[in-house]
């Protein structure tokens, strides 16, 4: 589940705050066509599938929340690419408070015509919001120096 904080919005100015926290970086190419998105995977491409759920808000302290349970699937594998098409690369800055952690802070960072277009939200592999979830996105918040927790 991703978590959308009204609070964090598209800047990444406190980000810097919590550079120790950070333990993975990943690049992604997306390959964008009229007819699908590709990505590639080891050195091949597959399509991207969508599983759409329905958005639900909550709070956690004074934050309010969009959680989204929609996630991409990696589908078929695929061996041409269309003349008409447009290259993004992604890169997901993942930080966390400690190993093994329930929550994660996901900073994603895309380029369109030279310019950076930042994406911060939480992740959790949980359906759910439990009190540790919650406990751990308050610690985020406050690290962050983010004034509405």
């Amino acid at each position: 589940m991703k978590l959308y904080a009204n609070c964090l919005e598209t800047s990444t100015t406190n980000v810097k705050l919590i550079h120790e926290l950070k333990y993975k970086e990943n690049k992604i190419l997306l390959i964008h066509t009229v007819s699908a998105t590709l990505q590639c995977v080891q050195d091949t491409l597959k399509t991207l599938r969508v599983i759409d759920e329905p958005c639900t808000k909550t709070s956690i302290g004074k934050t309010e929340f969009i959680c989204d349970n929609s996630k991409y699937v990696i589908d078929d594998e695929i061996y041409q690419i269309p003349k008409q098409h447009t290259v993004e690369e992604v890169v997901k800055t993942h930080y966390r408070l400690r190993p093994g952690a329930l929550v994660e802070l996901v900073v994603e960072a895309t380029t369109h015509n030279g310019k950076a277009n930042p994406l911060v939200y939480f992740s959790t592999k949980e359906t759910s919001i439990s009190h540790g979830i919650e406990e751990d996105i308050i610690s985020f918040l406050s690290a962050l120096k983010i004034g509405q927790i």
